[in-house]
């Protein structure tokens, strides 16, 4: 593996640990300080789709994140039934 290669990958690998690094304790991430936005947890799940074409991915953190985000957008707009994710 050319040495190029080799430090890409060291440079994604330690991004996806900083991403999973913003999970908080409702098991979702959380890309910004106080007010996040209401997209941003959609962001870090684009992150999560767009690392998984080139790095191993947790599909539980994925998974929890895309959860956490749907149950979200049903709580804030009862009756709405568009899906973000």
């Amino acid at each position: 593996m050319p040495a190029v290669e080799t430090k890409a990958r060291q440079f994604i690998h330690l991004g996806y640990q900083r991403l999973l690094s913003f999970e908080v304790p409702r098991r979702r991430l959380r890309l910004v300080r106080r007010p996040p936005p209401p997209d941003a947890d959609g962001y870090g799940l684009m992150e999560f789709a767009d690392m998984a074409k080139v790095h191993d991915v947790d599909p539980q953190a994925d998974e929890r994140t895309r959860n956490w985000l749907l149950s979200s957008q049903a709580a804030t707009a009862p009756g709405r039934t568009r899906a973000v994710c």
